[in-house]
């Protein structure tokens, strides 16, 4: 008899609605989508943030399993086991900038008065849930 593995999940802070306020919460499943599922029992609401009615994850949602973008692997059929740590990452947009006005350059010091931060998403959520 194999047991159900049981992974953390990164909730980022727009979805903590949904977990009474928790950034990181324990649940079960084989795969990415039986995760979900998982998660969606528990705290009801959150997996159509995360879903489209069809079962494929939502365009502006991206999921990676220990750093790693489902997207390319199995989408919702990536596998997971065990102490995996999974990240839910919604993809950020808006503001305008005119690059005439201001031309960007990756740089850690402001622009315009922006700073721009070049470290990935997955690892600022951690860093913010530990």
């Amino acid at each position: 008899m194999s047991e159900t593995p049981q992974v953390t999940v990164l909730i980022p802070t727009p979805l903590r609605r949904f977990t009474g306020g928790e950034a990181r919460v324990d649940a079960s499943g084989s795969t990415v989508a039986s995760l979900l599922d998982d998660l969606e029992i528990r705290h009801p609401g959150l997996k159509e943030r995360i879903f489209e009615s069809d079962g494929q994850i939502r365009r502006f949602v991206n999921i990676f399993v220990n750093g790693e973008n489902v997207r390319e692997h199995e989408g919702a059929n990536t596998a997971v086991k065990s102490g995996d740590e999974i990240g839910i990452i919604p993809a950020m947009a808006g503001g305008s900038l005119s690059p005439l006005a201001c031309p960007l350059r990756f740089s850690s010091q402001p622009q315009c008065g922006i700073r721009l931060s070049i470290m990935p998403a997955a690892k600022r959520l951690a860093s913010a849930a530990a």
